[in-house]
């Protein structure tokens, strides 16, 4: 979850890659995902700290990943979606 207030924040994000956090970090768009060796960690860090255009560009995209995929309302049409899906596959 703290990925999630991180990118809800507009903070640039450097996650380990692993399947649960590909789920909100798409590597080079709202965030580094990483191997989590210290030299590829310590380049996206350096990355960073050389392009504010990117941090801000990755804080922003983040926040509409997260308003898009995460939030209540996209949790309520998905429920919305699996209850109908239900009530017309046993109509």
């Amino acid at each position: 979850m703290k990925i999630l207030d991180y990118m809800a924040a507009q903070k640039p994000t450097i996650a380990t890659d692993g399947a649960g956090i590909r789920k909100m970090i798409v590597d080079d768009y709202n965030g580094f995902l990483t191997n989590n060796a210290i030299e590829d960690i310590s380049h996206r860090i350096l990355c960073f700290r050389r392009n504010a255009h990117k941090v801000k560009a990755f804080g922003a995209t983040a926040y509409a990943s997260v308003l898009q995929r995460f939030s209540i309302h996209s949790a309520i049409r998905t429920y919305q979606k699996v209850f109908l899906d239900e009530a017309v596959s046993h109509a």
